[in-house]
Order: structure tokens, then C-alpha cells, then sequence
């Protein structure tokens, strides 16, 4: 490709390698992602509030990614919406209720099992007591800034969902 076999909507272009997900952010390079069936499937990621801060759960010896800290998370089911996963998946692994408040941005990333498209939901705790499934073993209950330090930078999933630390 070159310059002059460019359309006159489009002023440059450049290679990328496909598998840089935090370098390059464009659609298309996530719809090439799916297409090409490099992305296993759709994970709901649940950022639940209660007040003024965020559930973080760690991920069990038993699971994928022990020993991680992160959010409440599972497989989206072809029948549900990402909001619908959050509650179900927030419900089966610490038995809290909450309801959707909005949704972020979907966004590529990679864990143990391959590349996944991670679809952040926050919700709002309502009602219950944490108890964990085997999924997890342990959780606490933080400041969003907190959640910057724990985290690399530039967490993907607050990023994602435009979440201030003035909540």
C-alpha cells in the first residue's frame, strides 16, 4: 500500500502488529482481533460501588490467574447483555446484589487463558453479605484511588467506565 492507493477519506496510514492492544485502540483492530478468532469470548466485568468504594475480589488457587486482584468477572452467556452478566456473575461469586448503573467502553485484554473481550458494567451494591465461591479468597472494599495504586497504571476497566475519584 502506498499514499496514492489511499482513499480520499484517508490522509496516512501505518502497520501495526495486531497483538498490541495498548498501543493501537481502534475498532477495527478489535473487529480484526474477532474475526480472525483470536479472542476467545466476552468476560462482564462488575465494578461494583457501595458509597464511596469499589469491591475488589483475589482470585483463588483454583481458578485462572490465582492470586490476582481485580473485579468480580465472568463469561458473558450468548443469551445476556453485559449488565445482565455483572449481576449474575457479582450474585454466583460473593452473593451481593446490585444493579447496573452504566456501562464502559469494551476493550481487548489478555489472561491466562488467551485474549478476551473484557466489557466493564458498574453497579450499585444494593443489598447482601459477601460470601465467595470457591472463585475467590478474598475481597475488600476500596477508595478508587486505592484501586490506582493496587492496579498498574492506567487500569483499564476505570479508564473504560470514566470513573472519578469525586463518586
Amino acid at each position: 500500500i502506498s499514499m496514492e492507493h489511499l482513499s480520499s477519506e484517508h490522509t496516512d496510514f501505518e502497520w501495526i502488529d495486531l497483538m498490541e492492544f495498548d498501543e493501537y485502540e481502534t475498532l477495527g483492530q478489535y473487529t480484526a482481533l474477532e474475526h480472525l478468532e483470536i479472542v476467545n469470548g466476552r468476560v462482564a466485568l462488575a465494578a461494583v460501588r457501595k458509597r464511596d468504594e469499589y469491591l475488589l475480589v483475589k482470585r483463588s488457587e483454583e481458578n485462572s490467574t490465582p492470586g490476582r486482584w481485580g473485579f468480580v468477572s465472568g463469561e458473558i452467556k450468548t443469551s445476556e447483555s453485559p449488565c445482565e452478566a455483572a449481576v449474575r456473575e457479582l450474585k454466583e461469586e460473593t452473593t451481593l446484589q446490585a444493579k447496573p448503573v452504566k456501562r464502559g467502553e469494551y476493550f481487548i485484554g489478555k489472561g491466562e487463558k488467551g485474549y478476551w473481550r473484557l466489557e466493564p458494567v458498574e453497579l450499585e451494591y444494593f443489598s447482601g453479605i459477601i460470601d465467595l465461591n470457591w472463585e475467590l479468597s478474598e475481597f475488600k472494599w476500596v477508595k478508587l484511588s486505592e484501586i490506582e495504586k493496587i492496579k498498574y497504571k492506567g487500569y483499564k476497566p476505570i479508564e473504560k467506565l470514566r470513573l472519578d475519584n469525586d463518586v
